[in-house]
């Protein structure tokens, strides 16, 4: 057989119209813990406007303008910039404790 099935889970394939992620949510809440794993704090969500959407979604909120301000994750309560112009995915900024 030629075709070749993909075993990878549908977050981790890369790739035009699909899905990266599992949810944006977790993506933010693995990207805090490693922070964490360096030793730095979490201080500044980023999103992308795709992921903007899907956040907003997540959260419930019928528009982006309507989604939290902040990420009430594990032990923090991070600030979110919401459709982030130079990014297209998600970004957690961290800084020295």
């Amino acid at each position: 057989m030629s075709w070749v099935h993909d075993r990878r889970p549908s977050w981790a394939r890369r790739g035009f119209n699909r899905q990266i992620y599992w949810s944006v949510t977790c993506e933010i809440n693995w990207q805090i813990a490693q922070l964490r794993k360096r030793g730095l704090e979490p201080v500044l969500v980023r999103l992308g406007s795709a992921a903007s959407a899907v956040y907003a979604r997540e959260h419930r909120a019928q528009r982006v303008s309507q989604a939290p301000a902040y990420h009430d994750g594990y032990r923090c309560r991070v600030p979110i910039r919401y459709q982030d112009p130079h990014l297209s995915g998600v970004a957690v900024e961290g800084r020295t404790r």
